[in-house]
């Protein structure tokens, strides 16, 4: 599966850690995506990535070092309380 992108908040996506990857990490079939979450942990976007995921309601994929298929509700307390480290 490849995923594109709407083109809402461009601005952020250029400085993503995510770039340098294939888009198959961050959206897969099966599995948790780990190195796709380590990668975001590092990420100096992540918070505006999470933010973009829940504005977009967006339901597959990994943001934020969250996977929203199945921690939505976890990615929103995480950038309710400020984006500290999950």
């Amino acid at each position: 599966m490849t995923a594109t992108l709407p083109d809402e908040h461009p601005h952020w996506r250029q400085d993503a850690a995510c770039r340098a990857g294939t888009p198959e990490a961050w959206f897969p079939s099966q599995g948790l995506a780990l190195d796709a979450k380590a990668i975001c942990m590092g990420c100096p976007v992540r918070r505006a990535c999470g933010l973009y995921a829940i504005d977009l309601n967006i339901g597959f994929g990994v943001w934020a070092a969250f996977d929203v298929r199945f921690e939505r509700a976890p990615l929103v307390a995480w950038l309710a309380n400020g984006s500290a480290v999950a």
